[in-house]
Formats: C-alpha cells, sequence, structure tokens
C-alpha cells in the first residue's frame, strides 16, 4: 500500500512537471479560449510581474494585454490600462535593444517563443540606460498600429522654485495632446524623468494638484496650464535631428508680493498641540508683524488651552499649510490657502 502511494505521488509530480513546460520553458498560458482559438490569459507566472530596479517603463494606454519581446525573446506581459510597469533590460548603456509588443490575443499558443512579424503592435529600437535613476518610459497608445516608431528621449525637469523664486509646493502630471489624453508621468518639484515619444510635433498640457488626506480621491486640484503666457501650446518637436530633447515643465504661478497681504485665522479644535507649517517652512517665517518677532508663532494650543485659536497676516498667495504633531511629527491635517488682498481665510483643524 506504502508503494503504491509513492507511485502515485511520483506520478503526479512527473503529470505537474510536464505540464509547466513549452517547447522548453515556462508555459506562461492559461487554458482559456476565445473566439478563432486565440488564448487570452497568463498564468502568475515571471511575465505577470514588474521588475526590481527597472531601466524601462511601460504606460499601457490600451485596453489589451501586451507581450513585450526584448531582441526576440519573450519577457514580459503587460496588463491592460497600466502605468508604471517596471522591466529590467540587460544593457550596457550604448548597444541598442529591439523591443516589440504583441497583443495577447492576436497571438495562438504555438506562436508565443516565435510571434509573426505581421502581427507586431508596437516596435521600438532603443538604447536605455544601465540604472534605475534614469528609467526611461515608453507610453502605448491605439494611435499607431503600424511597423517600427521612431521616437525621441524627453527629459523632463521639475523646478523647485517659481518664476519670484518662492517654493514650487505643487506635483504635477504630464498630459498629451489633451486633457484627456494619455498620462506621461506625475513629478514632485525637483523630479527629472525621461520618456520616449513618437516622432512628430506632441503637445503637451499639465494638470498640478497637492495631497490631501481629507479629500476621498486624497488629492487637490489646483489647476492646468495648457498654453504659454503669450496664447501658443505647449509642444516638443520630435525627430531624427532632435533625440535628445530636455523640457523644463512649468511651475504653476504663485502671485506673492512684497506690499499685498491677508489674514489666516487657525482655530485647533483637536487636544494637541500643533506646530504649523507653510511650503515645508515654519509659518513664523511667512508672518508679518511690525516690531515684534515672530519667533514660537508656527505653534498653536490644543482646545483645553482656551487659547487655540490665531489670526495672523500673510503675504498674498497660495501656501500649502500642515499640521503636525511636535512630539511624534505626525502630520493631522492639510490645506491649501490662496491669500488675496485683503482676505480672511479660516482653517478649523479637526
Amino acid at each position: 500500500m506504502q508503494r503504491l502511494l509513492y507511485i502515485l505521488i511520483g506520478g503526479l509530480l512527473l503529470g505537474i512537471s510536464s505540464c509547466s513546460t513549452f517547447e522548453g520553458e515556462y508555459d506562461p498560458y492559461e487554458e482559456i479560449l476565445i473566439e478563432e482559438g486565440s488564448y487570452t490569459s497568463v498564468s502568475d507566472s515571471y511575465l505577470s510581474f514588474p521588475d526590481t530596479e527597472p531601466n524601462l517603463y511601460l504606460y499601457n494606454d490600451t485596453e489589451y494585454k501586451l507581450y513585450l519581446y526584448v531582441d526576440q525573446k519573450l519577457t514580459k506581459m503587460i496588463p491592460a490600462y497600466t502605468i508604471e510597469f517596471g522591466v529590467r533590460v540587460e544593457t550596457n548603456g550604448y548597444a541598442t535593444n529591439n523591443l516589440k509588443l504583441f497583443k495577447v490575443i492576436d497571438l495562438e499558443k504555438e506562436d508565443i517563443y516565435n510571434p509573426p512579424a505581421e502581427k507586431i503592435f508596437k516596435q521600438w529600437d532603443a538604447i536605455l540606460p544601465v540604472d534605475t535613476f534614469n528609467a526611461i518610459q515608453w507610453t502605448i497608445d491605439n494611435e499607431q498600429e503600424s511597423d517600427t516608431i521612431e521616437k525621441s528621449i524627453v527629459h523632463f525637469h521639475y523646478p523647485t522654485k517659481d518664476a519670484l523664486g518662492k517654493s514650487n509646493i505643487y506635483s504635477v502630471d504630464i498630459y498629451l495632446n489633451n486633457q484627456n489624453g494619455a498620462k506621461l508621468a506625475s513629478l514632485q518639484p525637483g523630479n527629472v524623468v525621461s520618456i520616449a515619444l513618437d516622432y512628430g510635433l506632441q503637445t503637451l498640457l499639465f494638470r498640478y494638484w497637492v495631497s490631501d488626506n481629507t479629500d476621498s480621491s486624497g488629492s487637490r486640484e489646483i489647476g492646468w496650464v495648457a498654453q504659454k503666457p503669450n496664447g501658443t501650446d505647449y509642444t516638443v518637436i520630435a525627430n531624427s535631428n532632435n533625440k535628445e530633447i530636455s523640457f523644463e515643465i512649468p511651475v504653476y504661478f504663485s502671485s506673492y508680493t512684497d506690499d499685498a497681504t491677508g489674514f489666516l485665522t487657525i482655530a485647533n479644535t483637536s487636544s494637541d498641540d500643533l506646530l504649523i507649517k507653510a511650503d515645508g517652512k515654519l509659518l513664523e517665517d511667512f508672518i508679518i508683524v511690525e516690531g515684534e518677532s515672530t519667533q514660537g508663532m508656527s505653534y498653536i494650543s490644543g482646545k483645553e488651552s482656551g487659547n487655540n485659536v490665531m489670526t495672523v497676516k500673510l503675504p498674498v498667495g497660495n501656501l500649502l499649510l500642515e499640521a503636525f504633531k511636535p512630539t511624534s511629527g505626525e502630520r493631522v491635517a492639510s490645506t491649501v490657502v490662496e491669500i488675496t488682498e485683503g482676505s480672511s481665510i479660516h482653517w478649523n483643524i479637526q
């Protein structure tokens, strides 16, 4: 009986082993068929998961699952509507890698390791960086379903200061062609990102936002910038003469002045004493008083003290306000306020 049990277990393991390979490699297909005998799904294999330390990010803005082949080798399956799917491609930083994308639904099972050239969805010959810090982004959309796509690399830089030297407090999303177009990337002030764009005249739009834990979406939109001050669009021209392009993202302008001021009243209805910061600095760095020191005016007492409301004069402009517990450093509230000349703004901290 014991011998029979060993035989059954051995046969089961052999069966599992024989089913897990296809043409000598791991079989990435689940047994799910659709019309005309095509396979639509990939099992939970190495193909389905992004790599650590990637030097290529894929933004799949299509409804299709895609197979990525690097130098003719099946490398990854990219899910539909996926952003920042990281892939590590071995490179010396100088050689060209051939990248091909095929729709999963276009390939028969027997073609997966040798897909027909006529079914290529996208193709790109790219020189990829060695390190993750300079990783390149490739955005895939439905606009071109043709042969090899020529691309330029655009290096986007997002400044930490606005035109008046004030801190840039907003995050930014880069969009292509219109507000409903492909989202290329999200950046924080000081970030640099490199993105591959198809040859041609590309129009760029920018959406600005701040994190906000009081909003259900986790962020609050500040506004869009679609045109330069002269009324023209923000564009880049990608072609063989501009294979490497540097682009500085405009900062959402805050009109600080030294003369115009408004008032901010803060009411702390929590039980904790709090530290208030503005644009990442102590609030007292912005407070305007005549003939007195502002030292210590970044703190506000809890409600039990009876001294939990304060009103301060501030220069006009947009400010990101944050409240922290001084001992733990935990942020308990944040908001963005627009101080206009003569205004009186109220912020209640729960």
